[in-house]
């Protein structure tokens, strides 16, 4: 996971709290008295970090789509079994399937 970025909180970008062991998804809100970092949680109201943050704070995973070509057995070099080939378009997986309608585009989100 990406550490936390104070500039990329002001931005907007989403962020993550750790609460009770679990990261959880905050706001961020602003700097509070002596640069603490205030965070605003869905159920726990506003929340204050400061110090130290890489323990408490980091940059929330970027989910984004990418489109899985699955080729059957038969059709494919390798030897058993599926080959998945990922593309970051449905049209680049549809352009760069080799056996045309043998290949089938699964949409799957990954995390980054």
């Amino acid at each position: 996971m990406k550490p936390f970025d104070l500039d990329a909180a002001k931005r907007g970008e989403p962020i993550q709290a750790r609460i009770d062991g679990e990261w959880n998804n905050v706001k961020f809100v602003g700097l509070g008295w002596a640069d603490a970092v205030i965070v605003d949680h869905v159920s726990l109201g506003m929340l204050r970090y400061s110090g130290d943050l890489s323990d408490w704070l980091r940059m929330a995973p970027k989910k984004r789509t990418v489109y899985v070509n699955l080729y059957p057995e038969h059709a494919t070099i390798i030897a058993g079994g599926y080959r998945a080939v990922w593309h970051d378009t449905l049209h680049e997986a549809q352009f760069r399937s080799l056996i045309g309608a043998l290949a089938v585009a699964v949409p799957i989100e990954i995390e980054e």
